[in-house]
């Protein structure tokens, strides 16, 4: 509360300072503010008097809001804390059980070759057993029969040759997975520019410098640059593969295979089960739903124009399809699909993303002329746009065939002819899309995909036997498959599905 002291004489009097500075008047002053010592005239008291008040009820009201905030954090990690146990619990259970059966099934079937392997041993005694008889009696005639002797040593190095070949013969792939599962709460915390600087510098060493165009920091907003700096020619964007060299050093990988009753042309995962489209050239093509404790595989035939994409958007716990008349969601709820189209447009071209908040759709248009992304609410509402035609962002948004998106990034593929081979190559870029570096990859074949874990780290598909895995800052691990792979799911306890077009997927543990 405001306070005055009165000024004793005549000669104290002062012009009232709020009637100069807010009314353009002058006024004789009264008092002075025992707080902040100006001058004020009777009415400017008052007026001074209530604006104090006013600034004490607004601290007041935001020290509550800020209790009740702290209050509801608080509330936040003795839920999340609760809910991860529970998870966890959950999983080492599931996990546990399906291990259990799995363990019977292998002791099971171990046992029944077992019996197969003694009966066949018992056959192959009760045969010798004939043949003892059979030298016993020649012997006790003691006359020789040599075409009798002949059949009998013919026989006995069948026998013998069975007996020499017969081994044991073991498959294993016990695989040994360690679950991962981590829980913090922290805040971010703004850094200065040096230690912004010494972040980049650490993050970005193993990129070669004639790859990394832009330097960038997770942790820093970032500025947007002009335009001009990052308009380049097709030749200069993509100068690198001039020294681009296809034999990388390759790594390989803990992996494993699974079988779909179906053949896999785009797939996503929620994390532990995986709904894939089956595309027909003489019927409608199909979507499938793998489930690791179903022996076969549910499907509905897609009666709409074929999935261009497929993505798992866990914002709205649904698979996200993109084709070129529509983007469709997709749940799989007690063993039936529930198909509901979101957004209506004809496009040439549609590719589909998701981070935690939004849904990013790149498409091009002839109706509309249109090329670029739209950025859409979890109501799907379309909430922002960025214009390649207008904005000019550069030619790594040309030929693009797959991107996907995390909180900070956006990453994408671009194609094109580089003596006479497809070559291909990875653009990060800021969520505005301006460009911050870009990583050629090399030779693909056909479709190549992109997908993220959704925080630092990339995993891309050539349509060949090799696999990149990305990280963030530029390290690149090559891991060479067992089949080609065109399309990726991304899984939980950091496993990645990989396929193309075949009744299975490859899974690597990385």
């Amino acid at each position: 509360m405001a306070t005055a002291s009165v000024l004793s004489n005549t000669d104290d009097y002062e012009s009232c300072a709020f009637c100069l500075s807010k009314y353009s008047r002058t006024r004789a002053s009264f008092c002075q503010c025992k707080h902040c010592s100006t001058p004020l005239c009777i009415d400017c008291t008052k007026e001074h008097h209530d604006e104090l008040l006013q600034e004490v009820t607004q601290v007041s009201h935001q020290y509550n809001e800020l209790k009740e905030l702290l209050q509801a954090k608080q509330n936040i990690v003795v839920d999340e804390t609760a809910k991860s146990i529970e998870d966890v619990n959950q999983y080492f259970k599931t996990y546990i059980d399906e291990l259990i059966e799995t363990q019977k099934k292998i002791i099971s079937d171990i046992e029944e070759a077992k019996q197969n392997a003694q009966s066949s041993i018992l056959k192959i005694d009760s045969d010798l057993s004939v043949l003892g008889i059979e030298i016993h009696g020649l012997a006790k005639q003691n006359i020789a029969q040599t075409t009798k002797t002949i059949n009998l040593l013919t026989k006995l190095k069948s026998i013998a040759q069975s007996i020499n070949t017969y081994k044991a013969i073991r498959t294993e792939n016990l695989l040994k997975t360690k679950p991962e599962f981590s829980i913090k709460f922290d805040y971010a915390v703004a850094i200065t520019e040096a230690a912004s600087f010494e972040t980049i510098a650490k993050e970005t060493k193993q990129v070669p410098s004639t790859i990394v165009k832009e330097s960038f920091s997770r942790t820093r907003p970032l500025s947007i640059p002009q335009h001009t700096t990052i308009q380049k020619n097709l030749a200069d964007d993509m100068e690198e593969y001039d020294d681009l060299s296809d034999t990388d050093d390759n790594n390989d990988a803990e992996c494993g295979f699974i079988e779909t009753t179906y053949n896999i042309n785009r797939m996503a995962s929620d994390g532990e089960n995986i709904m894939y489209s089956v595309y027909y050239d003489d019927q409608p093509d199909r979507i499938a739903y793998y489930a690791r404790m179903n022996d076969n595989d549910s499907y509905r035939d897609w009666h709409q124009s074929r999935i261009e994409d497929m993505i798992w958007w866990g914002a709205i716990s649904k698979f996200i399809c993109a084709t070129k008349d529509a983007i469709y969601t997709v749940a799989y709820i007690n063993t039936r699909f529930k198909i509901l189209a979101v957004i209506r447009e004809k496009w040439l071209y549609c590719r589909v993303a998701a981070n935690t908040n939004s849904l990013f759709t790149w498409s091009d248009s002839d109706e509309d002329d249109f090329s670029g992304i739209q950025v859409y609410s979890t109501e799907f509402q379309c909430i922002s746009t960025i214009n390649f035609n207008s904005l000019h962002l550069g030619v790594f948004t040309n030929q693009s065939v797959s991107f996907c998106i995390t909180d900070n990034f956006i990453a994408s593929l671009c194609t094109r002819m580089r003596n006479n081979h497809k070559v291909f190559q990875v653009t990060f870029c800021d969520l505005e899309m301006n460009k911050l570096y870009s990583l050629p990859l090399g030779r693909y074949n056909d479709d190549v995909e992109i997908r993220t874990d959704g925080e630092d780290q990339f995993f891309i598909t050539t349509g060949h036997r090799k696999f990149y895995i990305l990280h963030y800052g530029g390290k690149k691990q090559t891991v060479n498959l067992e089949k080609d792979g065109e399309c990726i799911a991304v899984l939980h306890n950091r496993r990645i599905a990989i396929s193309k077009n075949h009744d299975g997927m490859e899974v690597i543990n990385y």
